[in-house]
């Protein structure tokens, strides 16, 4: 199954344009995850897909053909929503049944297909419960049952886990990967938790303000952010840092608050043009390390203790920056540590444009 999104646009009646020229091409078994903040268009993408929202302009297309103004039950796609959506007076059972009930499916292939559906996805024992009698995990597998059994060549899924707890939502991502790699589905996914994103998508789409902002796989996003509105999204911990461009005995370096680092060898090329002018550099709490000898009288103001790693929040010289150690290091609020800083968690920025230098 190949979906295909071109020049997809949204503009309501009042004008506000919710969507703006999406182009995506999505291959067969992939899992594509829409990321972005709240009010960016990444659900109202979705719903175009499935037909629940109309397309102001461009064209969609699964397997080839123009959907457009085809009607959401003709699409062969199944939506799971944030709010489960089930029907609350009947049983698991039925919950699941319903769709193919109405599409009178034979009851031995109904049968055949719902427990089937309650086995994959751990739910067998609850076929005759009542959704109100169900935990929040439990109700989500039954909506998602209720999409299994529809074989659809395309699953959307609308923000699934945003209703669950802390732990709840760790145990259902793991069980929608499973449940990915076990179905060699085709799955659009939206969430606004970077988490999810990175976890879950062959490939994540970034969006803002209507506007896809880079399409790429996970760990590109991270190592080669286009922009830093990309960079600060997928890791919300980054620094971003003024830093001068200069040039000494032809090598170039970024310096700020007094400190000179080398820039990294890959954009020193392009960092000529920039010479004693101002870049953005994104500095990744990993990129910051505890050393010997290294920049000095680094104050340390927050400690948060995370397990096998603490959250440094520095102050070097006025400027405040975060750092990821191991919680083996033994560093109190109030220290003054040295730090060295890895050139290979860095990325640099034009600072009008904020666009990335390659």
């Amino acid at each position: 199954m190949k979906l295909q999104l071109k020049n997809i646009s949204k503009i309501y009646d009042n004008g506000f344009t919710a969507v703006r020229d999406f182009n995506l091409n999505v291959e067969d078994k992939e899992f594509i995850v829409f990321v972005g903040p709240s009010g960016c268009g990444k659900t109202t993408t979705l719903r175009m897909i499935a037909g629940l929202e109309e397309i102001s302009d461009g064209e969609l297309k699964i397997d080839g053909e123009i959907m457009n103004d085809v009607l959401p039950k003709n699409r062969d796609v199944a939506m799971v929503f944030q709010n489960y959506a089930l029907y609350p007076h009947m049983t698991v059972y039925d919950n699941i049944a319903f769709g193919m009930k109405i599409r009178k499916v034979s009851k031995s292939e109904i049968d055949r297909k719902v427990k089937d559906a309650a086995n994959i996805l751990g739910i067998y024992d609850l076929l005759n419960r009542k959704p109100k009698t169900l935990s929040g995990g439990q109700r989500q597998r039954v909506a998602m049952g209720r999409a299994i059994v529809r074989e659809p060549k395309v699953f959307l899924m609308d923000e699934p886990l945003s209703n669950l707890d802390a732990k709840l939502r760790i145990q259902m991502r793991s069980e929608i990967a499973k449940l990915y790699h076990r179905l060699q589905a085709t799955i659009v996914y939206v969430t606004h938790d970077q988490t999810e994103a990175m976890t879950l998508g062959t490939r994540i789409v970034v969006m803002n303000e209507g506007v896809i902002q880079q399409v790429d796989t996970p760990q590109s996003l991270y190592r080669h952010p286009k922009n830093m509105f990309v960079a600060g999204f997928i890791d919300a911990q980054i620094n971003f840092i003024d830093a001068t461009v200069k040039k000494i005995d032809e090598r170039i370096y970024l310096h700020f608050n007094g400190i000179d680092i080398i820039s990294p060898g890959i954009v020193e090329n392009a960092l000529e043009h920039y010479v004693d002018k101002t870049v953005v550099i994104g500095l990744h709490p990993e990129a910051i390390q505890i050393c010997d000898n290294g920049i000095e009288n680094v104050k340390v103001d927050v400690v948060e203790h995370l397990g096998s790693e603490k959250h440094l929040y520095l102050n070097l010289s006025g400027m405040n920056i975060n750092a990821k150690v191991s919680s083996e290091l033994n560093i109190k609020v109030g220290d003054s540590i040295k730090i060295s800083i890895d050139t290979k968690y860095i990325h640099i920025f034009d600072k009008i444009t904020e666009q990335a230098i390659i």
